[in-house]
């Protein structure tokens, strides 16, 4: 788990992100909330303001992507 302002992993896996700014890198089962979620290359659900993930319902997305 993360809890911070700003959350960043590379090719770590978490199970929980929670901040202002979550990034995350190759990793999957990944949830974040926040107001700003990039899960580029990963298989991750988002709830927040802004959600960026390429594998995700939409590539950019507001309020929620899977």
């Amino acid at each position: 788990m993360q809890l911070a302002l700003v959350n960043d992993t590379i090719n770590s896996a978490s199970a929980l992100q929670v901040g202002l700014n979550n990034v995350t890198g190759s990793s999957k089962g990944i949830f974040q909330l926040g107001v700003f979620n990039d899960a580029s290359s990963s298989d991750c659900f988002q709830l927040g303001l802004v959600n960026i993930n390429d594998k995700g319902f939409l590539p950019v997305c507001l309020l929620i992507n899977f």
